[in-house]
């Protein structure tokens, strides 16, 4: 069960990493809040739909109260999942600039 908990900080992680290291190798800015708001949405989605199917699959309806959100966020994260790209492309511009 503790797998199941961990992929949606992971995917959160990633969401702002993946634009951060973009930015500092002078990528596109695009493409990476395209990456980093597509892999922001997938957590939150993992964490809403998928977590509690599969939990409900290995470990029947009675374990299943842990996993499940109580509060969806899914239709949130498709609003506002481009902010912690921004935040992390920029920040890695920041990054380069200074090292420099």
């Amino acid at each position: 069960m503790w797998i199941l908990n961990a992929v949606t900080p992971t995917l959160l992680i990633l969401s702002f990493s993946i634009p951060a290291v973009v930015g500092a190798k002078r990528g596109a800015t695009a493409p990476a809040l395209a990456i980093g708001w597509a892999v922001f949405v997938a957590a939150f989605a993992f964490q809403d739909l998928a977590a509690p199917l599969l939990a409900r699959h290995f470990y029947g309806r009675d374990r299943i109260d842990p996993i499940a959100a109580d509060q969806p966020g899914t239709c949130a994260a498709v609003a506002a999942g481009w902010v912690p790209a921004l935040i992390g492309f920029w920040g890695g511009r920041l990054v380069r600039r200074m090292r420099q």
